[in-house]
Parts: C-alpha cells; structure tokens; sequence
C-alpha cells in the first residue's frame, strides 16, 4: 500500500510535448509540503486509506527544468536496531524522481529513479489544481503495488513551501543615512516575473508579491524598510551608477542607471527624481507599517544603497559639488 506513493506522483500527464511557460505551468514550481496522502481502492465502497497514517510526512519539488523529485513518509518514526525494522521503515517511506511534464490540467511524469523501482519508468498521470498556495492532486486509476490485482485513485494535498520573508529595517526619523548593504535579498524569479514574500503585517500574515519585469533580461532584488513611528516618514532612496556592493571600485559607464523600477507591497509608488549620475527614489512610509519593495535591475550585481534623509542628503551633494570645483 506504501509503495502507491511512487505511482501516485509519477501518474501525471501522457506526453504533452515541451512544457509551456503558461500561468499553470509557473505556479507549480517549487517546493509542496504534503499534508494528506489517501488512496481509494476502486470497487470499494469504504473510505479512503491514510497509507501513511494521518499525519504523513513528505514534500514535493517541481523545478523550471521539468524535473520533479517526491518523498514521503510516515509520521513517528524511529531509527532502525534490527533488520526487521529496517524493513518496516522501508514500507513506511516512498520517493522516486523523474522529468515531468504539465499543462493547465494534468502533470505527467516518467521516474527514472525511485525507492523501490517497481514504478520506474512508468509513464502515469494525475490531474491537478491550484489554489492560491494549495495544491490537490488526483490520480487516474493505478495499479496497487501491495494488492495484485487491485487498482486505486490516489489523492495528495500540498501547501506551498514559502521562503522566508525579506527582513525589515527599522527607518529612524533622526537617522540621516542607512546602508542597505547587508539587507538585501535575491528574490524568486523566472522568465520576467520575480517574487517575495512580505514581512508579516499586523494581521500577522505574509502576503506574496509578484513583480513582472519592464525591461528584457531583468535582473532583481527585495528590501524591507520599517516605520515602527506614529509619524509619516520620507526617505530618498539613493544608487550611485558609478559603485557596485563589493566592488571596491569605481565603474566607468557613469550614465548607465541601475535601476529600472521599485514596486512597494503597499502605500505610494517610489518616484523617480532627476539625477544624470544617481537613481535616486523618492519613498513614503506610511506609520506603524512594514513594507517590502522588490526592485528591478540592469545589472546583475547589486547597487550600492543608501535611504537618505532628504535635507541631509542635499547637504552632502551640495558639500562634494564644491569641493569638487563647482561654486
């Protein structure tokens, strides 16, 4: 009965031909935390099993290369002394990998690896839906590798293994500088789209934001900024064209902007102010609120990145504009 788990995500699609790089096929990709395994034996009329208890144990992994790796197990397991309880973990357990492919209905996959080799190399497939970060899964009928003869419909349900949320810095109102250095992450990306997740707000929940690139070959990065006052806060968000994170070097291609775009989680769109050298962002936090900003880029290393006070940061341009000769 164990042993299905293999059969019950190898079972997905006939060949459907290259996979298309549709909104289904998108939003399947990453990691799937199981949290129910049930299989249906056809003929049947009793409810369906927990083969691997009600409380199983497993995740699922779909990757942008089209190969999607399973494992499973049951829950309060303990460690093999003898070999018949390591024969009794091995029926407790499944996993198998394979390349697969999807449409806007069915996975189909073809294992090339498994636990136990009895499905590899069987092409099955399963139907699936998405809801929001769910994930249910439904088998065609299979054949019941601890039951000859019997055939089954297997059932999954997942939940989306989310990445951890950017972490905030707190925005001071008497802090006249803060390198964002050491507080920059890479989102999610694919294709033009990238994706973060925010810092939970006061309801306490995460929220995803999706982020669609403006300019071809986009590269990105995410940031959360804090406003942890009662008062309205505005900030100049400031990337010279001419320094790298770690570079230690000025770069020649002066005129070359950094950044094509921030969008916010929430409250006003970063405006863009005029400067030939800089990408210089104009910011409003609004007070008691956390927001995450995921920003476009041209390059794929990071900008240096400053938020600014906006008196002190015209104090120290107009500073290097004398002492670099201009009045």
């Amino acid at each position: 009965m164990r042993r299905l788990a293999l059969a019950m995500l190898a079972a997905v699609l006939l060949p459907c031909g290259p996979m298309k790089a549709d909104d289904n096929a998108a939003k399947i990709h990453g990691v799937w935390k199981l949290t129910s395994y049930k299989v249906q034996i056809v003929g049947e009329s009793g409810p369906p099993r927990n083969v691997f208890g009600a409380d199983p144990k497993g995740y699922v992994v779909f990757t942008p290369e089209a190969r999607m790796m399973l494992l499973v197990t049951a829950a309060n397991r303990k460690p093999a002394t003898n070999d018949g309880e390591t024969a009794a973990l091995f029926k407790t357990m499944a996993a198998f990998s394979g390349r697969y492919a999807v449409d806007a209905e069915k996975i189909v996959t073809m294992p090339d690896v498994s636990w136990n080799e009895i499905y590899a190399a069987d092409e099955q497939i399963h139907y699936y839906k998405i809801d929001g970060d769910n994930l249910s899964i439904r088998s065609t009928e299979l054949k019941y590798a601890d039951m000859p003869g019997k055939r089954v419909v297997a059932r999954m349900e997942l939940v989306r293994e989310r990445r951890a949320p950017v972490a905030a810095v707190n925005v001071r109102a008497d802090a006249q500088a803060i390198d964002l250095a050491d507080s920059v992450d890479r989102p999610e990306s694919e294709g033009d789209r990238a994706t973060a997740w925010t810092v939970p707000g006061a309801d306490g929940k995460t929220r995803r934001l999706e982020v669609r690139a403006r300019e071809a070959n986009a590269s990105w990065m995410a940031f959360a900024l804090a406003n942890n006052s009662d008062e309205q806060i505005d900030r100049l968000l400031v990337a010279p064209h001419y320094r790298l994170v770690g570079s230690g070097l000025l770069w020649p291609d002066l005129g070359r902007s950094r950044i094509v775009d921030i969008t916010p989680s929430g409250g006003e769109r970063p405006e863009r102010e005029d400067s030939r050298s800089t990408d210089i962002f104009h910011i409003v936090l609004d007070p008691g609120t956390v927001t995450t900003f995921i920003a476009e880029l041209r390059t794929d290393r990071l900008p240096q990145l400053v938020v600014w006070e906006p008196e002190a940061y015209r104090a120290k341009i107009n500073v290097s504009f004398k002492y670099e000769g201009g009045g």
